[in-house]
């Protein structure tokens, strides 16, 4: 702030007080003779400063749709309530006939309705699809997951045995850390958190490579919700378990 800015709201001051004084920052021999006639407190405190936000830590999610996910742990397809709340959003993805099939009627399965609707829930943005591939391919920003490892709540695209294939695609969450060291072992795994997950919103083991005893799974894509993405996951967290094959239609 500048002397004259200063004097000035001095002048303002002594105005409200009843002086009739130009308020123009010139604090001459009229002002300093009305200023005697009165006591003045000044208080300064510092200008907040903004702060950057920092980097998403590794091993807590600073992913808003996957939190938002957890909120819904343990619904199944069968839940009345929650097939009708999520089969009105069929609509959203163009597929209005579903509406009144709901959830567990319909012959498509429900993993992307689930990712889209929990993106679209926290205003993000995915492709607005009822197929896994799509919005796996091509939402969000890929992170080398072969490179830097898969940190939790980054969208994960897997398939069943191929990425190349028509079927068995599945969109979920990380619901660990997983490093890249552990991902390259043998029979390497790590868990997704998401809906149609053996008919209900739930936690699951897949395969990274296809070569684990209880199914073929492989990754196709991993990616984060926006540009900047989390640092590489250099431990493991909460990423190990036993892959099983489970239904997603």
């Amino acid at each position: 702030m500048k002397i004259s800015e200063l004097v000035m709201l001095f002048q303002r001051a002594m105005n409200r007080s009843g002086e009739r004084l130009t308020e123009d920052g010139d604090f001459g021999p009229v002002s300093q003779s009305k200023a005697d006639k009165y006591n003045f407190t000044i208080t300064a405190t510092p200008k907040a400063v903004p702060e950057t936000p920092p980097p998403p830590v590794t091993g807590s999610s600073g992913n808003p749709a996957y939190n938002e996910a957890k909120k819904y742990a343990g619904k199944k397809e069968t839940d009345k309530g929650f097939s009708a709340w999520l089969s009105a959003w069929w609509a959203k993805v163009g597929l209005k006939s579903y509406v009144t099939k709901g959830i567990a009627g319909a012959s498509l399965a429900w993993c992307a309705l689930f990712f889209f609707t929990m993106n679209s829930e926290v205003g993000q943005k995915v492709v607005a699809s009822a197929g896994a591939a799509d919005i796996g391919r091509s939402s969000g920003f890929e992170i080398n997951w072969k490179r830097d490892g898969i940190p939790q709540g980054a969208g994960v695209w897997k398939n069943s045995s191929s990425c190349g294939s028509g079927s068995g695609n599945h969109i979920t969450w990380a619901d660990g850390d997983c490093s890249a060291a552990d991902l390259a072992k043998a029979k390497a795994t790590w868990p997704g958190f998401g809906g149609n997950q053996n008919n209900e919103v739930k936690r699951s083991i897949y395969c990274a490579k296809g070569d684990c005893s209880g199914s073929k799974d492989v990754i196709c894509r991993v990616f984060w919700h926006v540009k900047t993405l989390p640092p590489p996951v250099k431990t493991s967290k909460n990423c190990s378990g036993s892959s099983s094959a489970e239904t997603t239609r």
